[in-house]
């Protein structure tokens, strides 16, 4: 856990704001986005952690939909 006693610096004030308003990190050599590249070695993976996201984001719409 940070001191509260230092200055908030640029990464504090990202944690804070939505996704889309969060910068990207831009490098001058490849990859030049940062976190850009999967790092599983395959695609299925990535795409069965991106289909629970879906369903949990479903599930989640559905039960505030009926609030």
């Amino acid at each position: 856990m940070s001191d509260p006693a230092l200055p908030m610096t640029a990464y504090h004030c990202q944690r804070l704001l939505p996704a889309s308003y969060q910068g990207a990190v831009f490098a001058n050599s490849d990859p030049r986005v940062a976190d850009i590249k999967r790092r599983e070695a395959t695609a299925e993976p990535q795409c069965r952690k991106l289909d629970l996201i879906r369903k949990l984001d479903q599930k989640t719409l559905k039960h505030y939909d009926h609030e």
